[in-house]
């Protein structure tokens, strides 16, 4: 059964004691953006730190789609020290509670394109999307028995597929398009009849009509049914006539037999 829709996020709350390091950092790269902004900080008690940033000009730092506030916290994730054997990201970056509507955003747009998947029987994908917000599709639908969700692509074009258990083969798809080519071109099995549109048409539709009789003679219909020779060709003038004879060679030419003494 599709999973239950979560409820909304609640507004994120940042306790714990902030991380000085990690505040100066964003910080000193906002200042030198050029933009005001107030920058607070808290550590939870797994390690993971949560930079909240206020600013009049909070749009310029989310960006469109919020790339600009994803390319901010990979680079300060970048620069910051981490542990050992520590990959992930430990810093989250949030302005103005953007994360919090990204989410709910992301959420719904999951439900969507699973219902979609169910209705239809096809897999349906996501855009490229960073890793935060493909773990929040993965999420949404984490709890939903009929879809399964996977990630593919390259680095920077890595979407979420969103597919049904119940897929239905490719083999099984409808087929698309025109049919065989043997059967272009007829309509219920039968040929299509061609009618001559213009006097060359017609001329070839005649040639191709005719045929060879027993005595080497073309013949066609004259259009009653009938057959009617074929009239010789005038290209060239009069045409060719009867092929002549070989002149008769001259008596004294001709040699006699032997005679009878």
């Amino acid at each position: 059964a599709p999973a239950p829709r979560k409820p909304a996020p609640a507004p994120r709350v940042y306790a714990g004691p902030p991380d000085t390091e990690a505040e100066a950092l964003v910080r000193e790269i906002v200042q030198r953006m050029g933009i005001e902004a107030t920058i607070s900080s808290a550590t939870d008690e797994a390690g993971a730190v949560s930079i909240k940033i206020e600013s009049p000009d909070s749009a310029i730092l989310i960006g469109r789609k919020g790339r600009s506030l994803e390319s901010l916290q990979y680079l300060v994730n970048r620069m910051s020290p981490k542990t050992e054997g520590d990959d992930k990201d430990r810093i989250t970056i949030d302005i103005e509670g953007y994360l919090d509507r990204r989410q709910e955003a992301l959420e719904e747009l999951a439900h969507r394109l699973a219902e979609r998947a169910r209705e239809t029987g096809r897999r349906q994908r996501t855009k490229p999307m960073g890793s935060q917000e493909r773990r929040v599709i993965h999420m949404a639908l984490e709890g939903d028995d009929t879809i399964r969700t996977f990630s593919v692509g390259d680095a920077g074009d890595r979407h979420v597929v969103i597919a049904p258990k119940d897929e239905r083969a490719d083999g099984d798809r409808a087929p698309r398009g025109r049919g065989p080519r043997s059967d272009r071109g007829q309509r219920g099995g039968e040929p299509r009849e061609h009618k001559p549109r213009n006097i060359f048409d017609r001329q070839n539709q005649a040639r191709a009509q005719s045929a060879p009789d027993g005595d080497g003679e073309h013949q066609h219909g004259d259009g009653n049914g009938a057959p009617r020779r074929r009239r010789r060709s005038r290209r060239g003038g009069r045409g060719r006539g009867p092929r002549p004879e070989a002149p008769a060679a001259p008596s004294d030419a001709v040699e006699s037999g032997p005679q009878d003494s």
